[in-house]
């Protein structure tokens, strides 16, 4: 049998006797080596083998959908929606399919919160907190007792305060910190008319005009453990401001001028015992996007040079 190690020589020349038939495909180490060699190549690529991507697009789909149902004013997720996610969830084949939404998830809720897009956050922080793969619903979403729902409220907040506060980017001016402060001693203010707007009973009140940043923070606010999400009823009679603010003015002199909080203070039939928001009056006096009120009534709304917001009496 012709050997390659004899360095290629015809198999007469290294002296061997066998004859080799011609319709007969020579059998050489070289042929064997390879084939042991191709199946060995075979075996090794099946044991290392890729394994199959994951296919998240059901799980994200279905999370993406959930956003959209969440609450406008506090981010909170319909329990609905978690169900839905969490069947997706729970239809991912094995621990790293699952362990992969996961990281999804907090991947989305980090770069929200980077961005202060904290409504968006927030409901990434719902699926997660209620992503269960038993049977079952997820953990309970907000503890019953309320000292303990307001505890868990505020600790988010630190938690992402404490996040921003050392995660602050390159470009960042070095006054930050003092920049914020300013905003929050000038928007303080605006917060408690927009809340007190919010709170109001009364259905013609306006909506004042405030900034976006006010805004927001009444919806990262608002949760169940504010009041509710939205306009909030306080559930009792529904009462008119105007109706306070003519009673109040009943027995003035014509050309009385009084504040929004002196208006607030006094007492009224149409409130009784109750005490009417500044916010509530400020916003009917003052309407955004309209002219001040000026009624047939004798009442106008009044702002003087260097005197706060109130409203004066023109007619008896």
């Amino acid at each position: 049998m012709a050997r390659r190690n004899q360095g290629n020589k015809p198999a007469a020349e290294s002296g061997a006797t066998a004859v080799l038939d011609e319709t007969t495909e020579p059998t050489t180490d070289e042929t064997v080596s390879e084939e042991t060699t191709d199946a060995k190549s075979d075996d090794k690529t099946d044991a290392k083998a890729p394994a199959q991507p994951i296919d998240l697009d059901p799980f994200k789909a279905a999370v993406e959908a959930a956003l959209t149902t969440r609450d406008e004013s506090t981010g909170e997720l319909p329990e609905e929606s978690l169900n839905a996610v969490n069947e997706q969830y729970r239809a991912l084949d094995g621990v790293k399919a699952k362990n992969a939404a996961r990281k999804w998830i907090e991947e989305q809720m980090l770069d929200l919160i980077k961005a202060s897009k904290w409504q968006e956050a927030r409901g990434y922080v719902d699926v997660k907190d209620n992503l269960s793969a038993g049977a079952g619903g997820g953990a309970p979403r907000t503890p019953a007792d309320p000292t303990a729902a307001h505890v868990q409220r505020m600790a988010s907040f630190y938690l992402a305060i404490n996040y921003l506060t050392e995660n602050v980017g390159e470009d960042v001016a070095g006054d930050w910190a003092e920049q914020v402060d300013a905003m929050v001693e000038a928007e303080q203010p605006n917060l408690d008319t927009y809340v007190a707007f919010q709170k109001s009973d009364d259905e013609d009140a306006e909506e004042p005009e405030v900034a976006p940043v006010v805004r927001q923070a009444y919806k990262l606010t608002a949760g169940k453990a504010a009041g509710g999400s939205g306009r909030v009823s306080s559930g009792g009679p529904r009462r008119d401001v105007m109706k306070h603010i003519e009673q109040v003015f009943a027995d003035e002199e014509v050309g009385t001028f009084l504040t929004v909080n002196e208006i607030a203070k006094r007492k009224s039939t149409e409130y009784g015992d109750d005490q009417i928001s500044a916010g509530a009056i400020s916003a009917r006096l003052f309407p955004t996007d309209k002219e001040p009120y000026a009624g047939d009534n004798g009442i106008k709304a009044a702002h003087p040079d260097g005197k706060p917001r109130g409203a004066e009496k023109t007619a008896a």
